[in-house]
């Protein structure tokens, strides 16, 4: 999102701020420039398990992990020019930098459900690297995804070839007062279970998203 002056705001909460704080800020200071650099043409790009593709996700992802059927991570092979980290400096010198998930949503139609690296790094050109690998895989005649509209408007998916498609609205969720965590309002009405442990749970409202979609036409042609 964006002021009136175009300068770029973001929205902080504070259930966000007590459960993830660690990722919060991580977050802020990669929008800083502040974040260690690894080059994605120094990675290699493999399929990677859900198990290991979940831990990874909710150690490294705001949203943490979540269900698709097609997994990918860059793995780290070497080392080069002097703007980048070293390979000695990763955390307990895993290789493993970052992962994407996508889900078919038939006739040919994919969703891009998540992307994250580790925290504190930026893998330039990782998305793009993994982005490319999907499409050669699996040829999709459509790709969508969605641009969290509290931290971004999604131009990095602008870079990589996708057009902007309209905004959702926003997501109600009731906030938990004894554990913090959300839980989708249209959750409690279904639910019994959380319909008789949070009856008073604050709401929170978030700020929607911004859809992105790019087409294949030559696809099945």
């Amino acid at each position: 999102m964006r002021d009136a002056s175009g300068m770029p705001t973001l929205f902080l909460y504070e259930d966000l701020w007590r459960s993830k704080g660690p990722l919060v800020r991580s977050r802020l200071l990669s929008m800083l420039g502040r974040q260690k650099r690894i080059y994605a043409r120094n990675c290699r790009v493999e399929p990677v398990s859900a198990a290991l593709a979940a831990s990874f996700l909710r150690k490294h992802h705001l949203y943490g992990a979540t269900k698709a059927s097609v997994r990918y991570c860059l793995v780290r092979d070497r080392a080069t020019g002097l703007r980048e980290t070293g390979m000695e400096q990763l955390p307990s010198g895993d290789r493993l930098v970052a992962v994407a998930l996508f889900s078919p949503q038939g006739s040919g139609m994919w969703q891009w459900e998540r992307y994250a690296c580790l925290s504190g790094y930026r893998v330039d050109g990782g998305m793009g690297k993994i982005f490319r690998r999907f499409i050669a895989d699996h040829k999709p005649s459509q790709v969508m995804t969605y641009a969290d509209l509290e931290w971004s408007e999604g131009a990095v998916y602008r870079l990589l070839g996708f057009c902007e498609a309209g905004d959702t609205e926003p997501v109600e969720f009731v906030l938990d007062p004894l554990s913090g965590e959300r839980i989708h309002l249209s959750k409690i009405g279904r639910d019994r279970k959380w319909r008789d442990t949070i009856p008073d749970g604050r709401i929170i409202r978030n700020l929607g998203s911004r859809r992105w979609i790019i087409d294949f036409p030559e696809v099945g042609v």
